[in-house]
């Protein structure tokens, strides 16, 4: 009896396999659920694919009011010196300066006997954009879970299509690149070993340059030169500007290119470590001033002050980039 008990001591004390296979089991489990799940890497990326963007043109004409008396003492000047030139040249009567005024005061009170009222009219344009975008940089991830980043790059964007007016009539072929830097904000909210999900926001800010090409009109060239040959836009508000600023009524400027700020947020996922994808919107805010003429004193077309402004932006952009980090 004695031995017996001893035996069964015995037994007690030495686990059996099936024993020591459970103990191994919820230790490797529960060592699993302790551990940390693999985070995203700092580190340098690139990105690219495809983007897409509506945009929008507004051309408006301001006519400042002149009274009448204005408009005589505006015209008075030059007309005179065109008659004088006249006579000289023997295509006319001489004529006084007295005679000449008497003359403008009639002109002006049968054709504007309330001078020239303020007025403002508005010409639109819509169309889509489509092309390409690629993005460079360097992102890093904060604290031991590295949920949050920022990330810092270059892009450039370039995209092509045409613009219509609301009429139907106005048929303009349209190009836009943007090229500058941002910087995002970065959070994982779900990571499993090489696979995250996360959203970012941020800012870009860089150049905003338009390419517009031979427009169409009713099916005939929108722009020629001195030649009757048809133009570009670009080249042909290049031209006004010059032809404007040549003279003493008005200051024109063309700037094709302009400073953009850009809102940036989106979706994105990395499938493998080195892999994956992001889907995101960018909102520009600024109108780019394509072209301005600006009258620089009181004229039969309006008052000091008026002219005309041709403005261009992309209301907002989708993109889809494939991202490969380093």
């Amino acid at each position: 009896m004695p031995q017996s008990n001893n035996q069964t001591r015995c037994c007690r004390v030495i686990p059996s396999t099936s024993h020591l296979s459970q103990a191994f089991l919820t230790s490797a489990l529960t060592l699993f659920t302790l551990a940390p799940l693999s985070a995203e890497d700092s580190g340098p990326f690139i990105q690219g694919g495809f983007q897409y963007s509506n945009f929008s043109g507004m051309a408006t004409t301001v006519v400042k009011p002149v009274s009448a008396q204005e408009l005589i003492q505006a015209i008075e000047p030059s007309l005179y010196q065109k008659l004088k030139k006249e006579q000289q040249g023997g295509q006319g009567p001489p004529q006084t300066e007295e005679e000449v005024h008497d003359l403008i005061q009639k002109i002006v009170q049968h054709d504007y006997p309330n001078g020239i009222p303020s007025s403002k009219r508005e010409t639109a344009s819509n169309g889509n954009l489509y092309g390409v975008d690629i993005q460079f940089g360097y992102k890093q991830f904060f604290g031991q879970e590295k949920h949050f980043g920022l990330r810092y790059y270059g892009l450039f964007s370039g995209q092509g299509g045409n613009s219509y007016n609301k009429a139907g009539k106005y048929y303009q072929p349209s190009a836009n690149l943007f090229y500058g830097v941002g910087a995002d904000v970065l959070y994982n909210f779900y990571e499993n070993n090489d696979r995250t999900y996360g959203i970012f926001a941020g800012v870009m800010f860089g150049g905003s340059s338009w390419l517009m090409g031979e427009g169409k009109t009713n099916g005939k060239c929108s722009y020629k030169n001195d030649k009757e040959d048809c133009i570009s836009m670009n080249d042909s508000f290049e031209n006004r500007e010059k032809q404007v600023n040549q003279g003493d009524i008005s200051k024109a400027s063309f700037s094709p290119t302009y400073v953009q700020f850009v809102f940036n947020f989106g979706f994105r996922i990395n499938f493998t470590k080195h892999q994956g994808f992001e889907f995101g919107t960018r909102i520009p805010t600024i109108n780019d001033p394509y072209y301005k003429t600006i009258q620089t004193r009181a004229t039969e077309t309006g008052g000091k002050g008026s002219g005309t402004t041709i403005a261009f932006r992309r209301n907002a952009s989708l993109y889809w980039n494939y991202v490969y980090n380093f």
